[in-house]
């Protein structure tokens, strides 16, 4: 994918283990959407690198997965990237987020 496009394994493997949790899809032993945050489970989360393969967007798996990650970290402020901003707006997440 684009994500892992300009990325080493080495950097990859990094960027999984200092994440606070990684959430996936998989159809078969194949991964077909990603996300991951970092949080303090106290005062704040940030939602990084929602990625749905491109065959499967629109089908509500990056919903999902931003929604099971808005449940496990349902605590003081979400911090989004401005592009996750816009797209959780689209699809009404970002009211989950506020209430």
């Amino acid at each position: 994918t684009w994500w892992a496009a300009t990325r080493t394994n080495d950097q990859i493997g990094q960027l999984l283990e200092n994440s606070t949790k990684c959430y996936g899809a998989y159809h078969g032993n194949k991964l077909v959407a990603f996300a991951r945050c970092l949080s303090d489970y106290q005062s704040c989360a940030l939602i990084l690198d929602v990625v749905v393969h491109e065959n499967l967007r629109g089908t509500g798996l990056g919903e999902q997965i931003v929604t099971e990650i808005l449940q496990d970290v349902e605590h003081g402020s979400i911090l989004l990237q401005a592009w996750l901003s816009s797209w959780l707006n689209r699809y009404d997440l970002d009211a989950k987020i506020t209430n």
